[in-house]
C-alpha cells in the first residue's frame, strides 16, 4: 500500500494546485457557503473550497473536511497518492516536503509525528517502526 507522508519539519499540507488535480479527477468537495449545511456525521472525505483565501499570507484556497475521517485513510487514498506522483513538488503545500512510501498489505498502521516529521508504525506489534525517513523496514 502507498501512503504519503510529510519528511521534513512544517507538517502535511498540499498545494492549492494539488487540490484543484484531486478536484478534476473527482475528489468530493464542498463549497465554503454550503458548510454550514454539510451533515457533520458524514464519513466521506471532501475538500472545502473557501470564498476567498483563507489565509492571505499562505495563499491557501482549500483544506480537506475534518469530519469523523482518521489520517490515514487521506494518506492512502488512491487520488492523493496519484496527485503526490504526479506533481512531485508541485503538489507540496506551504513547509510541506512529501513523499510516497509502501507499506505491507493488510496491517494496522499509523502516522505518528514529531514536529511536523512524519513516520508510519505498526500498531500489532507495539508500535514497531516500520517507515522512517532514515529507516525503511
Amino acid at each position: 500500500m502507498k501512503v504519503v507522508l510529510n519528511s521534513d519539519f512544517g507538517g502535511f499540507s498540499l498545494s492549492n494546485k494539488a487540490f484543484e488535480r484531486l478536484i478534476e479527477l473527482g475528489f468530493p468537495y464542498i463549497l465554503e457557503k454550503d458548510r454550514i449545511k454539510e451533515d457533520f456525521s458524514e464519513e466521506n472525505l471532501k475538500i472545502i473550497i473557501f470564498d476567498k483565501t483563507e489565509d492571505d499570507l499562505l495563499g491557501t484556497k482549500y483544506h480537506i473536511l475534518e469530519n469523523s475521517y482518521e489520517v490515514e485513510d487521506l494518506r492512502s487514498h488512491p487520488l492523493v497518492v496519484q496527485v503526490v506522483e504526479e506533481l512531485r513538488r508541485l503538489a507540496w503545500g506551504n513547509f510541506a516536503e512529501l513523499e510516497i512510501v509502501e507499506i505491507p498489505d493488510g496491517i494496522d498502521w499509523g502516522i505518528v509525528n514529531n514536529e511536523g516529521i512524519e513516520w508510519i508504525i505498526d500498531w500489532d506489534t507495539e508500535g514497531r517502526v516500520l517507515y522512517h525517513r532514515t529507516k525503511h523496514i
